[in-house]
């Protein structure tokens, strides 16, 4: 039987792949946000960015099946971290400029 609030069953390999896409994708989004340079697009970029970052909280406190291997326990805390760090800078960034 499967779990009733994941949509899709992943397995650790799979989930492990789908945080370091997330991840990289989450660091693409920064980069091209002209965080200190703030624009629409910031802003565009920003939603995306708490999008990903919602989205990796849920994948890793949601409810499993399965236990969670080690390496998935690292990466996820990992990414999660640095995310959270990413995010701050982002928010210093957009709440700091001015003209």
């Amino acid at each position: 039987m499967a779990s009733q609030n994941a949509i899709v069953a992943l397995s650790p390999k799979k989930e492990q792949f789908l945080w370091i896409v997330c991840a990289l994708g989450a660091g693409v989004v920064f980069l091209t946000s002209h965080t200190f340079d703030v624009g629409g697009g910031t802003y565009a970029n920003g939603a995306v960015l708490l999008g990903i970052t919602a989205f990796l909280f849920y994948m890793r406190f949601r409810r499993r099946q399965a236990p969670r291997t080690k390496s998935l326990t690292v990466t996820s805390n990992t990414v999660l971290v640095v995310l959270g760090l990413v995010l701050v800078l982002y928010f210093l960034g957009v709440v700091t400029w001015y003209e």
